[in-house]
This record gives structure tokens, sequence and C-alpha cells, in this order.
């Protein structure tokens, strides 16, 4: 069993499920898997997808290049919702590895590209210095790193009815805390 970690949401089948959707929710809504401005993949190239979760990105990556000699890794603190080897294409692996730690050294300076989506919810105090630095790690020379994140300061609940109470969310004490710094718009 793996170590105690921050992760505060489920890894369960519901969590599967929920991991599952956000990704093609992702996909469909971006339009793309590798942001444009990036150049494309060299035939033997090397793509990390930290925080892979279930691996999806990667699968999708996958599909989408058609390339069978671009080494796939995913890495998360838990890989316990990645599929088994057997059930993805040769080029796809997952391994275990905690991204705030630094990377193995055979892992350093290897990958041209270095994806990453919604980790913050589990990065404490919101202090990302120890995750940028070993994400750079990784990076071959020339390198990209695709880092995808939610702006949650200017999310705001959208309900058919507006007089439906929206509580919760303006009792958290993270937004409590940026209204009182007048941080949120329309404050």
């Amino acid at each position: 069993m793996p170590e105690q970690d921050q992760y505060i949401l489920q890894r369960d089948f519901q969590a599967s499920c929920r991991l599952n959707l956000q990704t093609y929710l992702w996909r469909d809504s971006l339009g793309y898997i590798i942001h444009p401005t990036i150049p494309p993949l060299p035939a033997n190239g090397h793509v990390a997808d930290v925080g892979t979760g279930m691996g999806l990105w990667l699968t999708q990556l996958h599909s989408e290049q058609q390339k069978e000699s671009i080494r796939m890794d995913g890495f998360d603190i838990d890989i316990t919702q990645c599929p088994p080897a057997g059930w993805v294409t040769h080029n796809i692996h997952f391994r275990r590895w905690n991204a705030i730690e630094p990377p193995p050294s055979e892992l350093r300076g290897q990958f041209d590209l270095v994806h990453l989506r919604l980790v913050m919810i589990g990065i404490n105090n919101e202090d990302v210095s120890a995750l940028v630095e070993n994400l750079s790690l990784l990076l071959k020379p020339g390198g990209w790193l695709q880092w995808e994140e939610m702006n949650n300061f200017d999310n705001n609940i959208v309900t058919v009815d507006e007089s439906t109470p929206k509580t919760a969310y303006h009792r958290t004490p993270a937004v409590d805390d940026h209204r009182a710094e007048g941080a949120l718009k329309g404050e």
C-alpha cells in the first residue's frame, strides 16, 4: 500500500469516473491535447504525464500521435487507478513518483514534453517552487512544460434559479481570505 499522501479526493470507482470525464471535458474544451504552440514531437520523443491519475491523457496522446516510437511515461503518487501494462500499448508506462520529491537520476533530462494538469489541489500552501524545480529537471534542453490549471478565484457558481443559495462557496476559508483582501471580482 502506498504511503499516506496529501491527495484530498478519493481513489474509488466514482473518482475514476470523475477523472475519466474530466479528462474528456478538458480536451474537448481546449480543443487540443498538446498545445498548438509546442512543436511536433520527434519520432523518438519522450513524454511525461505528471499526476497521471488513470493515464487517460497518455492514451489520448497515443491515439493522436500514432507514433509507436514515442515513449510515454505516466507518473503519480499512487498508480492504482492506472491500467495494467497489458491493457495499454507497449510504449505507455506508469511509475510511482511524488513530484514534490526530486526525480530519480535516470529520469533527469529525458523528456521532450512534460504535461501536468490540475495538481494545485495537492500542493501544500500553494508553494510550487519544489514542483517547478523537479519538473524542470525532467526536461531535455529545449523541452516543453505544458501545465494546465483552473483559475479558481475567478470561478462562480451558475444555477438554473438565481435565488438558489450558494453559501458553501462563499464560506470556504480560501474564498473568505481572498474576499478580505479584495481579490475576488466584483467586490
